[in-house]
């Protein structure tokens, strides 16, 4: 079953799926690339799947985010344009970062979580365009939930 395009972008760190939602030119890819760059200095396997633009389909109490063929291995640099990255074609989405302005970020949230077609998945909301504190606030979660190692 091919799922409904969603205007986001997704990937993958020590098989963890990360689904990254927010507004346009809030900063979704640099915060991709930002936890890319992380994980590949921690040591940590990482990939990209989708930028931009997912494919999401409920598959038996999982979403599974994919990548539209024609954007598979692709990523757009604001101010550069559009360069080859290594890339996954799918992955198991478990953390879901919604990027909002600075002033809707609490200090000290409650847990939140996303709903897809009754799955029920955790979410971060991290500011947009901070995106070294956001790539600290997705590794803490990261440490703390999916028990990833860190030196």
């Amino acid at each position: 079953m091919v799922g409904k395009t969603h205007h986001a972008c997704a990937l993958e760190i020590s098989q963890v799926g990360i689904l990254i939602k927010g507004m346009a030119g809030s900063g979704k890819t640099s915060l991709m690339m930002g936890l890319l760059e992380r994980a590949k200095h921690e040591g940590l396997e990482a990939f990209l799947i989708a930028d931009d633009q997912v494919l999401l389909n409920s598959r038996s109490q999982h979403l599974e985010a994919k990548v539209p063929e024609t954007i598979a291995g692709l990523i757009e640099i604001r101010g550069y344009g559009i360069t080859p990255h290594p890339n996954k074609q799918t992955t198991v989405i478990n953390l879901v970062v919604e990027l909002l302005e600075d002033e809707k970020i609490e200090r000290m949230p409650e847990q939140r979580f996303y709903d897809f077609q009754f799955i029920k998945l955790p979410m971060l909301q991290v500011p947009q365009r901070h995106e070294n504190q956001a790539v600290r606030i997705i590794f803490a979660w990261l440490i703390e939930n999916a028990g990833l190692h860190v030196a």
